[in-house]
């Protein structure tokens, strides 16, 4: 058995001693579950169906595969084949037409073995991201109003083709950072043509001339410019501008109108009515759900009646203003006050429109069509189009993301991240009762050979706390077995049985599975709403794109919520419409089933009269305010805004007293961020500064506080349907661990930890102090249940905290054997005096790139008797899987952390014979083998990666 804290070894086996007799926990159904996850509980795969090239024996195969390593359910995700893969290797796989009657039996084929193999079936709506296809008519395409300047010096005047200053457009200023590469649109006209003088704005808003109804030809741009300096706006109306970003055949073109609801409906009836007319059933009878992936519509901003739409919504025409509207450039604005002023707010009203259409007609639409069908509405509902919290409260599973990247700062480790939007996602589930909340898992598009078990269960952790629970891991590549190592890549991190640490694979599926079990069978506990600056960021910088917004603005929009966690605090994001629709009793804010005790506004300086009148209802009824940077003292948008701001500035104003609470912004520094393994972290300390005022303004006894906050620590805190609390803390640092003073309050029964490792419990002990000193080691976690057990079980925490004692160095017998066993090859062995990294070994090509399993063979002798041995090893530095065998005695493995091991007895008087096994990853293998097109595509770059078994191996007592 894996033992995850050195310092908790020492206690267990002092506690083995003493309470031998003790009868075990009484069991319960939510336990049985913990030990043995049901398959819904275990992780998920995105199936990438390379280039359609699919046939349904070896699918069926595959799933095989991807069972036994414990992934019971797929994402079917028919995309585009890989553009490196030679054309001439891939005649004997044709590609089947999506929807296609050989594609589609493939499907259903593969769904009903997945069905008898106890796995569960999704799939991905289209192909690729987003979703279109050739068939879709030019009124069905999608939309955008593209702005350009161009700088004019009068008298003269300018002429120029419509296509020639399109194409010059894409690749100057604000559009060739924003704009890729696109396809030429199905449609190509102009929306306006306004001119103006460089210095317009000084009196306000100054709309300029409009040329758009002089042009004489539809081809070509004339204007007659007078003296002096002007600028010329100029804004392309595209329509089939943007195709489908890795689309196979049959779903591959342009992009449908996602603002265009009846558009929608057809593309998603064609998919249905195919299924139901080849199989004879409801989608819902097929999959569990269907799933839309990225919604990366490259700045889709028009519909064909967008114009009378926000007229009757906002109150006035939006053409007088888009021209300004449009213009991203913020330096090339005019500078004075009145002007920015009337833009942002007609920014704000254009984007609120936006995201209004886009909520009624795309997401609306899909949700009610896979309910209309039986199916689940899976769906990454965010991108630019959306607000990051309501896409997800509409949809009926919502999904965030998790990365994993590289780290040009060290290359042992790559970097891992949650991204901003995770924590929006996990709320509008909260705020909406859903449990589920699954997450495109270690999405990899860059270090694919590089990705250890150790980063997957980083990758988790940090997704836990930010309320995710069901990683759909990033991916599965579909390639026929013949084709051979290491096949098709389209992305992910090379899951298959190639890679080294596949054997492996089902302790983090256990993992997964053990925490979805009491994840998906609770409550998250938040004390906390808060409410963010989304209107002031639409009115400054427009459509920002989530998950990786490009301006975060306050810098700790995302990174304050997240302190509140590390103090002991719950936290969930609400929005206006939120507090709006609220309601507001015995000082607490109550939506739905949720409800929350403080209400914390993030430098929100913009905000509804109804948002201001609902934060005045909630101060009234007793609940608490914290207000961080400025206080609100306008109103969005432009209409009649005069007005409004007054009143949202009188009734913040009478907002005072006890339960109102105003903190400073924190301050951005050159300290903000500390090192780390994989590069610079975000520095919470002063951020965790700010939770601890907040934890005492809140004024009430939390179920379970951090006495001793740590930027590297973090919590979670759920309710489990019986009442029972649970408790998810977290170690995020890699190299050292953590002692954390924890105090608990108001919780019935006694501390139990639950083993997401072994599936075991241990009781423990907190005395009457209702104090509790843990030990975390690096990157471990620990799962902490309130349980009504006798006391006769607990036992004294401070046990497991003793010091432990090194024994003396082993002496080894002689060199190290040491057998490599590739991925791809015949074994081979070689002898080491001592131990190192393999990588460096540069004039030993076979080893320096070599990857697969290495398994290292040396012995030691220990004298006396099995009483005085010690009862840890310590195997040191290990890059990768690691599994330990003594005298023939399998002591486990160890798939990340710390690789320490309870030695049991294993050990003997006399020799001891030790084989240690560790996976490697295949960044290696891939960097040598320059001949092949799939090395090429993802190993260049990168410097050797670190193998094998560092050392030192060391023992305690």
């Amino acid at each position: 058995m894996r033992i995850t804290s050195l310092l908790a070894r020492i206690g267990w086996v002092l506690l083995a001693l003493i309470s031998c007799a003790v009868t075990a926990l009484p069991a319960d159904a939510l336990y049985q579950s913990f030990r043995d996850p049901e398959p819904e509980m275990r992780p998920f795969a995105r199936w990438w169906w390379n280039g359609s090239r699919v046939e349904s024996d070896e699918a069926i195969r595959q799933l095989d595969v991807m069972r036994d390593a414990g992934i019971m359910g797929v994402e079917i995700n028919t995309i585009g084949m890989p553009d490196y893969i030679p054309e001439d290797d891939l005649g004997g796989y044709p590609a089947l037409e999506w929807l296609g009657d050989e594609w589609t039996e493939v499907v259903l084929k593969t769904v009903a073995a997945a069905r008898e193999r106890g796995m569960t079936s999704d799939i991905i709506v289209g192909s690729g991201w987003p979703f279109g296809g050739e068939f879709l008519g030019p009124d069905e395409q999608t939309q955008r109003i593209r702005h350009t300047k161009v700088i004019l010096a009068g008298p003269k005047t300018y002429s120029v083709g419509l296509e020639e200053i399109w194409k010059d457009s894409l690749l100057t200023g604000v559009n060739k950072k924003r704009h890729q590469e696109l396809r030429t649109p199905t449609r190509l006209g102009l929306k306006f043509l306004r001119l103006v003088a460089e210095d317009h704005g000084r009196n306000g808003f100054e709309p300029g001339e409009d040329w758009l109804k002089k042009q004489k030809s539809s081809k070509a741009i004339e204007v007659k410019v007078p003296a002096g300096q002007h600028v010329l706006h100029i804004g392309f109306h595209e329509t089939g501008y943007t195709s489908v970003k890795n689309g196979a055949p049959g779903a591959d073109g342009p992009v449908v109108d996602h603002y265009n609801g009846v558009a929608v409906r057809r593309f998603l009836d064609r998919m249905s009515s195919t299924f139901e007319s080849r199989s004879g059933k409801r989608m819902g009878d097929l999959f569990r759900a269907t799933f839309v992936d990225s919604l990366e519509l490259d700045h889709a901003n028009w519909t064909t009646d967008f114009p009378e739409v926000f007229k009757s919504r906002r109150g006035y025409s939006v053409e007088p203003y888009l021209p300004f509207v449009l213009d991203l450039e913020p330096e090339s604005m005019p500078p004075y006050a009145g002007f920015r002023e009337v833009i942002e707010r007609v920014r704000y009203d254009f984007v609120k429109t936006l995201l209004e259409l886009f909520e009624e007609r795309f997401i609306r639409t899909y949700v009610g069509w896979a309910k209309e069908n039986g199916v689940q509405a899976r769906i990454q509902a965010y991108g630019r189009e959306m607000h990051p919290l309501h896409g997800s409260m509409e949809a009926t599973l919502p999904e965030g993301e998790t990365w994993l990247w590289l780290n040009t700062d060290n290359d042992r480790h790559i970097w891992a991240q949650s991204t901003a939007v995770n924590k929006y996602v996990s709320s509008g589930a909260h705020l909406t009762g859903q449990r589920l909340v699954s997450f495109e898992a270690m999405t990899n598009a860059v270090p694919v050979f590089r990705a250890t078990l150790h980063d997957f269960k980083l990758g988790m952790d940090l997704s836990i706390l930010d309320g995710l629970n069901h990683p759909i891991l990033h991916g599965f590549n579909y390639f026929p077995e013949e084709v051979g190592y290491p096949g098709w890549v389209r992305f992910g991190s090379y899951l298959n049985e190639n890679n080294p640490f596949w054997p492996h694979f089902r302790k983090f599926s256990d993992y997964v599975g053990r925490m979805g079990v009491l994840l998906r069978n609770s409550d998250y506990q938040a004390q906390i709403a808060v409410l963010s600056p989304r209107g002031e960021e639409w009115a400054r910088d427009y459509m920002l794109y989530q998950p990786f917004p490009e301006v975060i603005e306050p810098w700790y929009q995302y990174a304050l919520p997240q302190a509140m966690q590390k103090v002991g605090l719950g936290v969930d994001h609400v929005s206006e419409r939120v507090l709006q629709a609220a309601d507001f009793k015995d000082g607490a804010i109550r939506y739905g089933e949720r409800s929350y005790s403080m209400l914390m506004v993030q430098d929100v300086e913009a905000m509804d009269v109804d948002t201001a009148n609902a934060i005045f209802e909630f101060h009234r009824s007793g609940g608490k305010v914290v207000f961080i940077g400025e206080l609100p003292k306008r109103s969005h948008g432009l209409h009649e805004h005069m007005k409004r701001d007054a009143r949202v500035k009188g009734i913040i104003k009478k907002l005072h007293g006890d339960s109102v609470m105003h903190l400073t912004a924190p301050m951005k520094d050159v300290d903000v961020l500390i090192p780390g393994p994989r590069g610079k972290h975000l520095d919470d300390t002063l951020l965790i500064h700010y939770g601890d005022q907040v934890r005492t303004f809140l004024g009430r006894e939390l179920p379970m506080r951090i006495v001793n906050p740590d930027p590297f620590v973090s919590q979670v805190q759920h309710k489990l349907d019986d009442g029972r609390h649970v408790f998810f803390l977290s170690n995020r640092d890699e190299e050292k661990g953590r002692m954390l003073n924890l105090e608990f309050s108001g919780l019935k029964g006694s501390p139990v930890v639950w083993d997401t490792d072994s599936g075991s419990r241990h009781p423990i002990s907190i005395g009457n102090s209702n104090e509790l000193s843990l030990q975390l080691d690096a990157l471990e976690s620990k799962v902490i249940v309130f349980e009504e057990s006798p006391a006769s079980q607990d036992r004294d925490e401070s046990v497991a905290n003793a010091e432990p004692k090194a024994a003396d160095a082993i002496k080894w017998s002689g060199s190290w054997e040491v057998e490599f066993k590739p991925v791809t090859g015949k074994p081979f062995s070689r002898k080491y005096a001592a131990l190192s990294d393999l990588s460096m070994k540069t004039n030993d090509k076979a080893v320096s790139s070599f990857g697969g399993t290495v398994v290292y063979r040396n012995s030691f002798s220990l004298s006396g008797q099995a009483s005085t041995h010690p009862v840890l090893i310590d195997l040191g530095e290990a890059n990768g899987t690691v599994s330990l065998e003594i005298n023939g005695k399998d002591l486990g493995t160890s798939w990340y952390g710390w690789h320490r091991f309870d030695l049991g007895s294993g050990l003997k008087a006399g020799v001891n014979e030790v084989e240690i096994t560790v996976t490697t990853v295949l960044a290696n293998d891939m960097k040598a083998r320059s001949n092949g097109e799939t090395q090429k595509r993802w190993a260049w770059w990168y410097n050797e990666i670190p193998m094998g078994l560092e050392g030192p191996v060391q023992l305690y007592h």
